[in-house]
């Protein structure tokens, strides 16, 4: 009885072990084995995943040597980051290229801007020239005034003053158009170069 027994342990021994295939890439069945080959070009098999394999990428097999699954190779981080950069660059150019189709769009729609700007500009010009008129005759009344040894009336004063501030309110608005003005085009800028060189290519 206890030869019988010891036939059967070594005949079951003896079969051959047939693992069953992973019906996905992610079900790994337990025993599995990982075999890569390393950037020397030396063979590994192992029961354990290293890092090495991961960057390198591996087979999972079973204990036949049969392939259940292949996994590529992972990317280092500073590519992975460079894939990030090309995808992100690509999804902004794409973007621009709804916006302006070409340069010369993107052009038109920074004149338009700046055509909407200068028009404020020439307005708060001639409101200061208006400005400047009345001011001008307000001080040579004054002066008038003075050269009579007569006092300057207090509402001509508060004229000119209000006058001389209304003034300096038109230069500031001046002064902030035309750094609108550049702002627009620091805006397009970018855009336009971007465009002739995807449309080059």
């Amino acid at each position: 009885m206890h030869r019988l027994a010891i036939c059967l342990l070594t005949a079951a021994i003896a079969l051959p072990s047939f693992a069953a295939p992973a019906t996905k890439s992610g079900d790994i069945p337990n025993g599995s084995l990982y075999r890569y080959t390393t950037e020397k070009g030396r063979l590994v098999i192992t029961s354990t995943l290293p890092q090495e394999a991961i960057y390198l990428g591996y087979d999972v097999i079973d204990g036949q040597g049969r392939i259940i699954t292949t996994v590529e190779k992972a990317l280092p981080e500073s590519e992975r980051a460079k894939q990030r950069e090309l995808i992100s660059i690509k999804q902004k150019d794409d973007e621009l290229r709804k916006l302006y189709p070409t340069a010369d769009d993107a052009i038109r729609a920074r004149d338009r801007k700046i055509s909407s700007i200068q028009l404020s500009i020439d307005y708060s010009r001639n409101t200061m020239a208006q400005l400047n008129s009345k001011l001008g005759d307000e001080v040579a009344a004054a002066a008038n005034y003075e050269k009579s040894g007569r006092p300057i009336p207090e509402n001509m004063q508060a004229t000119i003053d209000q006058l001389s501030r209304q003034i300096r309110e038109q230069e500031e608005q001046i002064a902030h158009y035309e750094a609108d003005i550049e702002a627009v085009n620091d805006e397009f800028q970018p855009f336009i170069d971007r465009l002739r060189k995807l449309n080059k290519n």
